[in-house]
């Protein structure tokens, strides 16, 4: 999309999100943008006979939300460089806040920002001017690749809530895992009365011997130029080599197009700049930079081929170390320093090292991360407690553990490992059950019988229990009965079997664990003992020939059934 200044884009199409897009009488929604030297226009018409003003836009409430958005490159839809702002009215009173900065979230009112709002029936009207001030250090931005995206938020919470966007997404840039996706915008300015010099370089992060570049010059009148092509450092300090070049040209009157590849020579790694300085047939002379970082060539290629020929799960934890530098530098700003990213590579060499020599990249106790494919395409992370000395541990139990939703892994192996800080076993716990992620119960099951292969294969044990805690219970269930030969015990929480479905019954169970084609002992663990569904789960397991326990909590909030213990046929 491109936006000139003083010729405002119109009628921009909106997508409808969520409910928004099933309802039978759907939101409907025009967007104009306008921007000048001093400010970006934002006007949104919507159709809305929900509309309701007693609550911020995140709390309910309706209003809308500016993502201003600093890419790496227009292909870049998840940079973290970015301004979320929102708009709306509380108590009949229009106002502005800074709801979200590079991932950050704020909610701090922008007391010079206002928004007017004016409901004309079911149509709301919604216009803001917002200051290119607002939008610092990533604007204004003239003569740069950005991203932009516009949401009309209608009233509801989570799921429920109707929204209209300039892309569609599910996801909110106040929630924990921010809104990045956005439409490329350029910001011309439309000032045609002097020279104009623009460029861009092909690829920000350069790991070849050459570094090419596209620029263009809007020039007055015809005639002889010149361009130099230099690369200083982020200070703009001349480097050594490659030496500068300067290139004569003949210009048109008009836009002028040039294509050139600069030669990187012996170039070490980190941040530069490539600078075109260039005089014109006016004679006005123009600079523009580009920044860029510089990395080896064959620095991730050759460090991935020696971790490919390291055996089994270690093998897969230094991958999975590899996988995150890699994302890393694909996301880096251009502009920030190299160091820590040289760092952290020189850190994953010396573990491979170590691998190589027969040791160990395993801590000795606390947490680890690591990692497994879930699929060609994709590396999850894996959370682990390792108990002191693990390493000296002779037959060790494994415990894989579905948690109950994401985000609690870390937390969780803490809580976990304080428990069992006397307990040679290890606990394995595999991110994100399906619950409330959306994962369909065949993907969280695929992804608990990865992490138990793996973890196998690093501890060479065949000590497993499985563990399904709350929404994390259909998974493991169903990766037992798929795979039993993994495991040699399985524990459910028998209060959130069968989320996905809603349809629990004691009848179900019953048929499942009848069905199965396993011996393995099923232990049921439930927070409800007084519940009709509990003594419904305990009828069908004595009827399978498990005998239940009761085991008070330590708390005292509720007693906890046990529910095992297979008695022998």
């Amino acid at each position: 999309m491109t936006l000139e200044e003083g010729y405002p884009l119109q009628g921009i199409a909106l997508h409808a999100d969520g409910p928004a897009a099933a309802a039978a009488k759907p939101l409907r929604g025009e967007l104009e943008l306008a921007f000048d030297r001093d400010a970006l226009s934002v006007t949104m018409t919507v159709r809305d006979p929900d509309y309701r003003d007693d609550h911020p836009p995140w709390a309910g409430g309706c209003g809308i939300l500016v993502n201003l958005i600093r890419p790496l490159s227009p292909d870049d839809y998840e940079s973290q460089r970015y301004h979320a702002l929102g708009f709306g009215t509380v108590d009949g009173e229009p106002r502005g806040w800074l709801v979200a900065h590079d991932g950050e979230v704020l909610l701090q009112p922008l007391s010079e920002t206002r928004p007017t709002i004016e409901r004309r029936g079911d149509t709301i009207v919604c216009h803001v001017s917002i200051e290119w001030e607002v939008f610092h250090p990533y604007a204004p931005p003239l003569d740069q690749d950005m991203g932009l995206n516009v949401f009309y938020l209608g009233a509801g919470d989570a799921d429920r809530r109707p929204i209209l966007s300039l892309m569609s997404e599910d996801r909110l840039s106040f929630e924990p895992e921010p809104w990045r996706r956005y439409v490329p915008i350029a910001f011309l300015t439309s000032d045609r009365s002097r020279p104009v010099l623009r460029g861009r370089l092909y690829d920000r992060l350069v790991e070849q011997g050459e570094v090419g570049v596209e620029f263009a010059l809007w020039s007055l009148v015809p005639g002889s130029g010149a361009y130099r092509l230099a690369v200083v450092d982020r200070d703009g300090a001349p480097v050594a080599d490659p030496p500068p070049r300067v290139v004569e040209v003949a210009c048109e009157e008009g836009l002028n197009f040039f294509n050139e590849t600069v030669g990187l020579g012996e170039l070490p790694s980190g941040a530069y700049r490539l600078e075109v300085a260039l005089e014109g047939p006016d004679g006005l002379p123009m600079v523009f930079h580009a920044p860029f970082s510089r990395f080896p060539g064959d620095w991730l290629g050759s460090l991935n081929e020696r971790i490919h020929r390291l055996p089994g799960g270690e093998s897969q934890i230094l991958r999975y170390h590899l996988f995150v530098l890699g994302r890393d530098l694909d996301r880096r700003h251009p502009q920030d320093d190299t160091a820590p990213l040289r760092d952290a590579y020189r850190r994953l060499a010396a573990m491979v090292d170590v691998c190589e020599a027969g040791g160990s990249c395993l801590p000795e106790s606390g947490l680890l991360r690591g990692g497994f494919a879930v699929d060609t395409a994709t590396q999850r992370l894996c959370a682990m407690y390792l108990p002191p000395g693990h390493r000296g541990l002779r037959d060790p139990r494994l415990l894989i553990v579905i948690p109950p939703q994401p985000g609690v892994e870390m937390d969780l192996a803490v809580q976990l490992g304080a428990e069992l800080a006397d307990s040679p076993d290890v606990i394995v716990l595999v991110p994100q059950s399906h619950g409330i992620t959306g994962l369909t119960l065949d993907m969280a099951s695929a992804h608990a019988e990865l992490a138990t292969i793996w973890a196998r294969d690093l501890f060479a044990t065949d000590a497993v229990t499985l563990v399904g805690l709350e929404s994390g219970a259909d998974a493991a269930l169903a990766v037992s009965l798929a795979r039993p030969d993994l495991f040699d015990r399985v524990l459910l929480g028998a209060d959130h079997l069968f989320l996905e479905d809603a349809r629990f019954s004691a009848e179900t169970l019953y048929e499942i664990l009848v069905d199965r084609r396993n011996d393995l002992p099923y232990i049921m663990v439930s927070r409800l003992a007084a519940g009709d569904r509990v003594a419904e789960i305990e009828d069908a397991m004595r009827d399978l020939g498990f005998r239940v326990v009761v085991v008070p909590i330590v708390d005292g909030t509720a007693d906890a059934v046990w529910i095992g213990e297979r008695l022998a046929p």
